[in-house]
């Protein structure tokens, strides 16, 4: 073994053994932050529909006992991006090209495509690498709601379903700001 090998992995073994244990409460100031912008009158009024939808899905959270339970709550937290899409796709004029499209993906896609011109290439790719991580995590929670237990590989935590109510907090919260 090199002697630079040895040196990373007695550096990891320390930093192991040093580290602190990080907690989801640890990070509670995060989704204060984003539950506090979420009902912001100013948010509120610009996305009613999506500001109501995300309070419920993180009310709806906090009683998900069951396997079910945090399967509606990755259901509404798809509804609610849909509907924040759908009002961003709704201020353009002309309206943005495929509007009658439902599925959440392409209305996201399409909200960031009309804001293009207007954000740097680098913000974009945020959006879009932002929105895709969305997507993988609530694919998570819709392999357990169509594909049946044969098809998925690992079984669906309250974890999944907390992930999916923040990130679509987050995806919300990170495109308005960027307009």
């Amino acid at each position: 073994m090199e002697a630079g090998t040895l040196s990373v992995q007695a550096g990891l073994a320390s930093y192991r053994a040093s580290a602190p244990v990080v907690r989801v409460e640890d990070f509670e100031q995060v989704e204060d932050y984003l539950h506090a912008y979420l009902n912001d009158e100013r948010f509120k009024a610009a996305y009613p529909l999506a500001s109501r939808g995300w309070s419920e899905a993180w009310a709806m959270l906090w009683r998900a006992d069951s396997k079910d339970k945090v399967i509606a709550v990755g259901q509404m937290a798809r509804e609610v991006m849909q509907e924040f899409a759908s009002a961003l796709l709704d201020w353009q004029e002309p309206r943005a090209a495929n509007p009658g499209s439902t599925k959440t993906p392409d209305r996201l896609s399409a909200v960031i495509e009309v804001y293009r011109p207007r954000f740097a290439d680098s913000r974009c790719e945020f959006l879009e690498a932002l929105s895709d991580y969305w997507r993988a995590l609530n694919d998570v929670v819709q392999g357990h709601e169509h594909g049946g237990a044969h098809k998925v590989r690992e079984r669906l935590r309250w974890e999944d379903g907390r992930r999916v109510v923040i990130l679509t907090a987050l995806v919300m919260v990170e495109i308005d700001r960027s307009l």
